[in-house]
């Protein structure tokens, strides 16, 4: 078992040399434009849609990405409101299914517009064209494994598409035959994912609703994910203020309801303030010291954006009685949310929970988003990937 307390920092490490070039050749330290939260948000989506096409185009690397993987678009209504939730459906096709779909898709990935119809399910690739539908009315399909996927950008910024090329390969490479341990060594318990099937919610942001209504918009797409998939292990994903609404959405839940969870630099803590006593000295990256030019220190308008809580002062008690099952969280060393995901663990650890953690020394956070074209980018999916398997094989275990 990992020794936690042996992350804990006291300073960030060196930035990795390959990360420094990147930031020169791109000029992420040379001064932005002052803009609105409203202003970025387009230009935020127009950027990562950009960003993902690129790396999906002919000749790139994550040109497979763009093969083999049907997207619909369709819409959930909000327990709170009724409004309609964009969501994005991912899944993988197989054999000359997925052979047809990736000749075509190819082309269809970089010029694809968004829909507004939310009305109504729109397929958005050729092979997946046919009649509108309501996300009510998509027949239950009895997934071994569905994953619910939660995008980042600080509750402000993001769509259901911004983090695409991670949904992609969470269903491209997913590990189809998961196997656990029993007691004995050499009995072993194996079970076959005969299909995958992923959900990236996008929920509404702030400052257009508060940050409640983020929350309510997850817990209902989660709810109809759940209802729709009965028999399905479902586990939950999120990077960032993703993984704060994964986190969140998965305290909420009566035990055996989620089979997994996985938290990339995930928010946790309104730090330093709001964190729980017992932790504060495992707290140490809230400061300028770990700020890049990725991230610096939040500055909320309001304590916890107005939430009654975040996911770090859940009482240890709440948690083990929810019986949360495996969860697995990815951290960078220089990253001011570095000991949320570190303390985060180790809450979940005194509740009993198992816990991994996957620590990427001398990087910011979630740099695979912003370049997923750097070998150590797709080294962190890779790890996601592993992490996956692992909370599954928990499952199995269970099973």
């Amino acid at each position: 078992m990992q020794d936690l307390r042996a992350l804990v920092l006291t300073h960030p490490l060196p930035l990795d040399p390959a990360w420094l070039a990147h930031e020169e050749a791109v000029g992420l330290r040379n001064p932005k434009p002052a803009l609105s939260v409203t202003e970025r948000q387009p230009l935020y989506a127009a950027e990562c849609r950009a960003r993902n096409a690129a790396m999906m185009a002919t000749g790139a690397r994550d040109h497979d990405l763009a093969q083999g993987v049907r997207v619909t678009r369709l819409t959930v209504a909000s327990a709170v409101d009724g409004y309609a939730i964009p969501v994005l459906r991912y899944d993988a096709l197989a054999g000359d299914e997925g052979e047809a779909a990736g000749d075509q898709e190819g082309g269809e990935v970089q010029s694809r517009q968004r829909q507004e119809d939310e009305g109504r399910t729109e397929a958005t690739s050729p092979g997946d064209m046919g009649h509108g539908q309501t996300g009510s009315q998509i027949a239950q399909q009895g997934d071994d494994v569905v994953l619910v996927y939660i995008h980042g950008g600080g509750l402000q910024v993001g769509e259901a598409d911004s983090e695409e090329l991670t949904c992609r390969r969470l269903v491209k490479h997913f590990p189809f035959s998961l196997t656990a341990s029993t007691q004995s060594s050499n009995n072993k318990n194996t079970r076959s994912c005969t299909r995958v099937r992923l959900y990236s919610i996008g929920y509404r942001l702030m400052p257009q609703v508060p940050a409640e209504t983020c929350v309510a918009d997850s817990d209902s797409a989660f709810a109809w994910v759940r209802s729709t998939h009965p028999s399905a292990r479902v586990v939950l994903v999120g990077s960032s203020s993703g993984g704060e609404l994964a986190a969140l959405v998965s305290q909420s839940q009566p035990p055996g309801c989620v089979a997994g969870v996985l938290l990339r630099c995930p928010v946790t803590a309104d730090a330093p303030d709001h964190v729980p006593a017992r932790l504060r000295a495992w707290h140490t990256s809230a400061g300028a010291a770990f700020a890049t030019a990725l991230l610096g220190p939040f500055r909320r308008e309001r304590p916890r954006d107005g939430l009654a809580r975040m996911p770090l002062e859940c009482p240890v008690d709440e948690l083990r009685a929810r019986r949360l099952p495996r969860t697995w969280v990815q951290v960078c060393t220089n990253d001011v949310l570095f000991s949320d995901g570190l303390c985060y663990a180790q809450a979940l650890r005194d509740a009993g929970v198992e816990v991994r953690m996957d620590v990427v020394s001398g990087w910011p956070h979630t740099f695979w988003l912003k370049a997923p074209h750097l070998e150590r980018a797709l080294q962190a999916d890779e790890e996601m990937l592993r992490g996956l398997r692992w909370v599954l094989e928990g499952d199995v275990g269970m099973a």
